[in-house]
């Protein structure tokens, strides 16, 4: 099979331990047909904070997140202890980053959590 027809993806367990959950920060540009998106450079940022909204409506604790690199290429993620995603369903995650010139919040993503066997 020719390797652009593959497809590959992680399936992701209740209580998964070091899986990390990215988040990138950009910035779209609609003046333009198509839309443009571009990095956000926040190496400035002073706090990063994760917040997921588990299957059954309630909110995880705010977590912080980390630089992937140095900020620079806009990518947050978080590292998921064993405790983090404690129910299986569809998560909802945003990263609001706090820099000098106010907050931003990334779009929501959703990820799917299963039970282990």
């Amino acid at each position: 099979m020719a390797c652009e027809e593959e497809l590959c993806s992680q399936t992701i367990f209740m209580n998964d331990e070091g899986l990390p959950i990215q988040f990138w920060v950009h910035t779209c540009d609609t003046s333009v047909c198509p839309s443009v998106e571009a990095v956000l450079d926040i190496q400035d940022a002073t706090l990063m904070e994760v917040n997921f909204l588990k299957p059954d409506g309630t909110y995880s604790a705010t977590l912080a997140g980390s630089f992937f690199t140095d900020g620079s290429d806009g990518i947050v993620e978080y590292i998921t202890l064993a405790d983090t995603l404690d129910q299986s369903g569809t998560w909802k995650g945003q990263l609001e980053v706090t820099r000098p010139s106010g907050k931003k919040s990334t779009t929501v993503i959703s990820f799917k959590v299963s039970n282990k066997l």
